[in-house]
């Protein structure tokens, strides 16, 4: 499986990144003691190897010097006062300055020699400097900035093409192209009398140099008329440090080192002094931050070491510690003796924070630092590394001079008795890379003529990888690891006899020199297979039998002999102990292999398995328990054992051979950090690829290369007989067999690899932004963020939407798409099928269709392109056809095609059951399924809403009749289909977009089960309220009541009151449409007393949304109430208590009481008084309209309680309106307009006055004179008013209201003589009776 030895190969990068970090092992010690002093190294017999005493090879080459062209010699015997010579490797030229004149050449050929004599002073320093972005046009390529002895000059350089053209600026290849400097120079700065010992410039552009005592920076900016285009500025001088040197001595400097990566700047002065400048975490910046003087430093090294302060006096040169060494150590000193002493610029407390992060007891790093946490703060020491025959009483004729420092290696230059001539001591660690302690391989070689500087480049390597903003590079993993991807270092040394050059060769190289040299079965190659151990030799060896070098193909014979010599063979080993066959083995070296002495020679003659072993004898069995090794001992094994590969034996695992270890590894590292990264970026809208195509095809090459080396030297067993022994035990032919699975699992990984690489290139090539932008977002989301190990591991369609992406880009051109889809076929057959090809040709016929006229011929064309789709449905994405079906109006083919396509991403309908089942699982197979099934069905929802929206359908070229047609076809088409899910995806759609009516007319088999599904898995009306729809249209009446009553009866705040009023409407009609039966009757019971109390609520809720706020309630109790009673049905009690009685309100209190057929006149009449006393109370306030609104509710109560008569108790009510007349002084005219009251009249008014006067009903109105007054005028009005309305009552009616009138004034002509308060109201009053008797006399005889 590819996903297996994906797991293995993750596990050999996570290997190989152990010991990255330099400042592990020069602090290892320190660390895991917890001492505070600083760390000593150089004493140890293992702290230095001579490599050529064990092995009869060197490390470095011979110094080869190439050398000073003729004319420039002859003009350095010219010379007066100053000469100088560097190299320029941006430009791959050296250069040269002989007093004022200034020489370029090509080191590499000593050819193409050219001067500058400009300049008309002495030059003392230059340097090369990329200028600043946005200050020069495109053609200036570089500044050169040369100082003299009074000025510091800014000259343009550009780069042309044989035809006069501009070279481009992202152009690197200097080399080949003419370059020019531009003689008028940009500005020049004076420099006063001071003198410049150092130039240096930043990759940005910022160029520093230090002059006497200060430190300088040339600010140059876009020509203004308003200032100088250049101008200097002094980081270290202020007003403070000017009178402070005017008492002290000038303390020159004399070293400028710049750490471009981390944005430091240091200086080293006369006076051993190093001074740390921060150039900001975006090197925008430049402040003094710290410095530490020779004394300041002797004492410390006193105070924390074993060793005098003089020891480490004479300090002559400073070297950056590269950020891809270490990112804890910023810089190496080195003195005259050769003692370097590392120092970081990070505080102690970073130390624990730092450390704690490596990940394991190996201290593995696991990411970078940002640059914002490695700003300088302190300069510390924290490791001395002495020389190898380090004296400190010896004195030294040959002081070391000169330093060059990089990751593993460090170059020092002595000087001897013999002033034409330095030793340069090379210390390497690149062979011990892989061990926890610092070893080095010390070579010396003679450098002839007077060297000026020491140099090494960086070379990039195959692949670049981008650093994230803010952040600083990760480290480089131990060059055993990756040496396969650069070519070997180079220093070079600028001397007078020209630029002499060494190269330190890579551990692969030294192996080549060894077999060519000495052959595989030597004691040199034991030896180096003992230092390096069996897999990373392996490795090496898998290198050279991949490579196509000439050289290689001498020694490719020998390489094999060792690859299978050393290979070994798998084991069954027991979980709980390792079990070492006796085998001869090659001794693994850590950091003092044999204390310093050279391995005992090896004859390998015929020896098929080697295996590491801490014992250099032979024997039967090697038992060791992992829990008594020391911690600090333990190593990572040099085997590999994983589960998934685990043997059937009982208590039994497989441990891998050795050669399986090195194919794997060799995978890993040609990878590198490729494997753990996604293969693009996004910038902006769009993906661009994070590697060229130069890189992708580099790549692309090894992997090919290792791949036919694998078949050519059969490094994978072959599984025909003789694989296995049959002497062989159970146990070793299980674990034989099983390495062999995983050796082919890998070579299927390369074979993806390859190919999956090959269409990154392919992409590339065709502009990856294009290409990419036709794929589905979701892809693009899943491409931005897969790691290129899960692109080719885990059966992500990804690789396959490339193609199609690239298939769609030239969509029309036929005669590309034939080249790109020829070249997958032929580069990526696993991953460019037939059916991509069928794809492919059915994407053709659809790209032709739109160009014919409509019709029959168009038609037969699309069917027959959506027949190849569905033959290719694996490799067809749904959304990259989409709009060539839309374009010629086939929708309801592209909703088949989708409706295919989401079935054969789900053969076994893992969704669809899951859906059934409710299953909400967060397994990976069922999420992809779900997730694959969603895309498809995406494709339809889209297409439903472009015909929804009739802008789009309009860009479609459809009218609204039209496109309303396509969608009702949509619709039946997946309506009438057994997809379950795109059913229910559809229904959604529908509600959404309230288009239930659709749903509940569909007819579709899934309506129900859906509407039911969703009624149980949430609480929303609408799915409830299609459904009882649906069910009754199909006839379920009672199921439809059942759904309408919970609608009704529930607690909820999407359904308001009169929606519950009508849903209980609706469901006693459904019921009734049902035939009749016992429970149907009990339940249409239930429904009308549900409906009857939701009538009364909702007049309640009326009531008091008609209430304003007062003393006794506030609006916000109001609204409460109000929302309170639309989220749910309450019970009469629950209205009376909590709302009309809380409320005041005595008319809802009567409803209720009547809904609840509570017949307590008491309570009945005590409502009743309140309603009266809350008219009455209206008075005042109403004025002459109180009559007209208390009788208008006097007569829609009267009508409410027609057949309740016990509700509306009509005498009762009439000695009340009398009652509360007389109290409130209200003019008793009004009494007579009662006779408009449905059940009360004007007899029955009558009826009421006598009772209440001459059946004593209420003592009251004899006792009270001036009640009795009232109640008689009262009649006198009432008389009047109906003498003059007579008209409007009936013949019968006029008599009996004459003849109860003329009783009364009867009555009330006898008692008023008592009641009158004066005889002029007495006399008044009897005119008045007599008058009104009169006109009833007449009307009872006219009647």
């Amino acid at each position: 499986m590819l996903a297996n030895a994906a797991v293995i190969v993750d596990d050999c990068i996570s290997k190989d990144r152990v010991h990255v970090d330099s400042a592990v092992k020069l602090t290892r010690d320190l660390r895991c003691n917890r001492m505070t002093k600083v760390a000593v190294s150089g004493l140890a017999s293992c702290d230095y190897k001579e490599f050529s005493s064990l092995m009869d090879v060197r490390e470095f080459s011979n110094i080869e010097t190439r050398p000073i062209p003729g004319d420039l010699r002859d003009q350095m015997k010219r010379m007066r006062s100053h000469c100088g010579m560097g190299i320029f490797p941006e430009l791959s030229r050296a250069w040269m300055t002989i007093d004022s004149d200034l020489f370029i050449w090509s080191y590499d050929s000593g050819e193409d020699l050219a001067f500058f004599d400009g300049v008309s002073s002495a030059i003392i320093a230059t340097t090369l400097c990329r200028p600043k972005a946005g200050v020069f046009n495109d053609n200036v390529h570089f500044l050169l900035a040369v100082a003299t002895t009074v000025e510091v000059i800014l000259y343009a350089v550009c780069f042309y093409y044989a035809n006069g053209k501009s070279v481009p600026l992202h152009d690197q290849d200097y080399a080949k192209y003419e370059m020019y400097l531009i003689p008028d120079p940009i500005c020049s700065i004076a420099l006063d009398g001071a003198v410049v010992s150092g130039m240096k410039a930043t990759a940005d552009g910022r160029l520093f140099f230090a002059a006497d005592d200060a430190l300088f920076e040339l600010c140059y900016e876009p020509q203004t008329w308003f200032k100088n285009r250049c101008r200097k500025v002094n980081h270290t001088k202020s007003y403070g440090s000017i009178i402070t040197n005017l008492f002290t001595k000038k303390d020159n400097i004399i070293q400028l080192v710049i750490d471009d990566e981390r944005h430091i700047l240091y200086t080293l002065s006369e006076s051993k002094t190093v001074q740390v400048f921060d150039l900001g975490a975006d090197g925008s910046e430049c402040q003094k931050i710290c410095e530490q003087g020779a004394d300041a430093l002797a004492h410390f090294v006193v105070t924390n070491t074993n060793l005098d302060g003089d020891s480490i006096k004479d300090v002559v040169t400073l070297s950056v510690v590269p950020v891809r060494e270490s990112h804890f150590l910023n810089f190496v000193l080195v003195n005259t003796s050769g003692v370097r002493m590392y120092f970081t610029c990070l505080t102690p407390d970073t130390d624990l924070s730092y450390f704690n992060t490596m990940g394991n007891e190996d201290f593995l790093r696991i990411s970078p630092l940002s640059l914002q946490e490695t700003r300088p703060r302190v300069i510390r020491l924290v490791h001395l590394r002495l020389p190898r025959d380090f004296n400190t009483f010896r004195a030294h004729d040959d002081d070391v001079y000169l330093m060059c420092h990089t990751s593993d290696t460090t170059v020092l230059l002595k000087s001897g008795s013999n002033t034409r001539s330095a030793t340069a001591t090379f210390m390497s660690s690149a062979n011990y890379s892989m061990s926890s302690e610092i070893s080095e391989n010390v070579e010396t070689q003679l450098v002839k003529g007077l060297t000026w500087s020491i140099e090494k480049f960086d070379e990039d390597s195959s692949i670049k990888y981008i650093t994230l903003p803010g952040m600083l590079p990760d480290m480089n993993p131990p060059i055993t690891v990756y040496q396969h991807v650069i070519e070997p270092d180079r220093f070079f040394f600028m001397t007078s006899e020209g630029v002499a050059f060494v190269d330190r060769l890579r551990p692969t190289d030294i192996l080549r020199n060894i077999l060519t040299t000495f052959g595989a079965e030597s004691k040199q190659c034991s030896a180096f297979c003992g230092i390096h151990g069996p897999k990373n030799t392996m490795t090496m060896v898998l290198d050279i039998l991949s490579s196509t070098l000439k050289a290689d193909q001498r020694v490719k014979g020998e390489a094999q002999r060792v690859f299978f010599m050393v290979g070994g063979e798998a084991q069954s080993s027991d979980g709980h102990e390792t079990t070492i066959e006796s085998t001869p083995c090659y001794p693994i070296f850590a950091s003092t292999p044999y204390g310093g002495r050279s391995p005992p020679h090896m004859n390998i003659s015929g020896v098929s398995t080697i295996v590491p072993s801490s014992s250099t004898t032979a024997t039967t069995t090697v038992v060791a328990s992992a829990a008594s090794v020391p911690r600090r001992m333990r190593r990572p094994t040099q085997r590999t054992t994983f589960s998934e590969y685990d043997s059937p034996l009982p208590h039994k695992s497989i441990l891998f051979s050795h050669r399986h270890d090195a194919l794997y590894s060799y995978f890993a590292r040609l990878f590198g950090r490729f494997w753990t990264l996604p293969v693009c970026r996004k910038e902006g809208n769009t993906l661009v690829s994070k590697y060229t195509s130069d890189e992708l095809t580099w790549l692309t090459r090894k992997l090919g290369q290792y791949k036919e080396a694998i078949n050519e030297y059969k490094l994978i067993p072959a599984a025909e007989t003789g694989f296995v022994n049959s002497s062989d035990s159970h146990g070793k032919v299980e674990a034989k067999l099983k390495e062999r699975q995983s050796l082919m699992d890998l070579y299927n990984l390369l074979m993806v690899s390859c190919e999956t690489l090959y269409l990154l290139k392919l992409v590339n090539d065709h502009q990856f932004h294009a290409v990419t932008s036709h794929m589905s977002e979701h892809y693009k989301i899943e491409l931005l963020s897969i790691k290129f190990s899960d692109l080719v591991s885990s059966g992500t369609m990804v690789p396959a939407e490339l193609i199609s992406g690239l298939v769609r880009h030239y969509l029309g051109d036929n005669a590309t798409t034939n080249v790109i889809s020829e070249s997958l076929r032929k580069h990526c057959s696993s991953l460019f099928s037939m059916d991509d090809a069928t794809a492919a040709e059915a994407l053709e016929m659809l790209q032709k269709a739109p160009r014919m006229s409509e019709g029959a011929d168009r038609r037969k064309l699309c069917e027959e392109a959506l027949g190849l789709l569905r033959r290719s449905i694996s490799k067809v994405n749904v959304h990259s056809v989409k709009d060539l079906f839309r374009q010629v109006h086939m929708f309801e083919s592209l909703v088949e095609l989708a409706l295919y396509k989401a079935a054969s991403d789900d053969p076994q309908n893992i969704a669809v059951i899951a859906y059934r089942e409710g299953i909400v699982s967060a397994d990976r197979e069922l999420a992809e399924a779900r997730a694959k099934r969603k895309d498809a069905y995406g494709c339809i929802l889209e297409t439903l809403f472009l015909l929804t929206d009739p802008a789009c359908a309009s860009d479609l070229g459809l009218s609204e009749i039209s496109a309303n047609r396509h969608r009702e076809q949509v619709l039946k088409t997946v309506m009438r289909s057994e997809d379950e899910l795109a059913n229910v995806e559809i229904f959604d759609w529908l509600i959404d977009h309230n288009m239930s009516n659709l749903l509940v007319e569909s007819g579709s088999v899934y309506v129900e089960s859906y509407l039911r599904h969703k009624v149980e898995s949430r609480d929303d009306v609408r799915y409830q309220d299609v459904l009882w729809r649906h069910c009754e249209r199909n006839g379920k009446f009672m199921a439809a009541a059942k759904l309408l009553h919970d609608l009704a009866d529930g607690s909820r705040v999407d359904v308001n009151l009169r929606k519950r009023i009508a849903y209980l409407s609706q469901a006693l009609m459904c019921c009734r449409s049902e035939q009749a039966n016992e429970d149907i009757h009990v339940f249409v019971q239930e429904l009308e007393d549900k409906l009857e109390v939701a009538m009364v609520q909702d007049r309640l809720r009326d009531n008091i949304s008609a209430l304003s706020p007062n003393d006794q309630i506030s609006r916000a109790e109001l609204k409460n109430a109000v929302t309170n009673l639309d989220q749910r049905i309450y019970s009469v009690n629950e209205l009376y208590t909590d709302f009309a009685t809380t409320f005041n309100l005595p008319l809802a209190k009567l409803s209720i009481l009547k809904c609840a057929n509570h017949l307590d006149e008491d309570t009945i009449r005590d409502i009743w008084v309140e309603i009266i006393d809350q008219e009455f109370g209206n008075y005042a306030r109403l004025d002459g309209a109180f009559a007209e609104v208390f009788l208008s509710k006097l007569s829609n109560l009267s009508r409410d309680y027609k057949n309740s008569p016990i509700f509306f108790p009509t005498n009762f009510i009439l000695q009340m309106v009398l009652t509360r007349s007389f109290e409130h002084g209200v003019n008793p005219t009004w009494l007579f307009r009662l006779h408009r009251v449905p059940k009360i009249g004007l007899s029955k008014v009558l009826d009421a006055i006598s009772r209440q006067y001459e059946n004593d009903a209420d003592p009251f109105w004899k006792r009270n004179s001036r009640a009795e007054f009232y109640l008689a005028n009262a009649v006198v009005k009432i008389g009047n008013e109906f003498s003059e309305n007579v008209k409007s009552f009936q013949s019968m009616q006029r008599q009996l209201i004459v003849n109860k009138l003329l009783n009364l004034l009867a009555t009330f002509s006898i008692s008023i003589n008592t009641v009158a308060n004066t005889r002029e109201q007495l006399m008044e009053f009897k005119l008045r009776c007599n008058t009104l008797q009169n006109k009833l006399d007449r009307l009872l005889s006219l009647s």
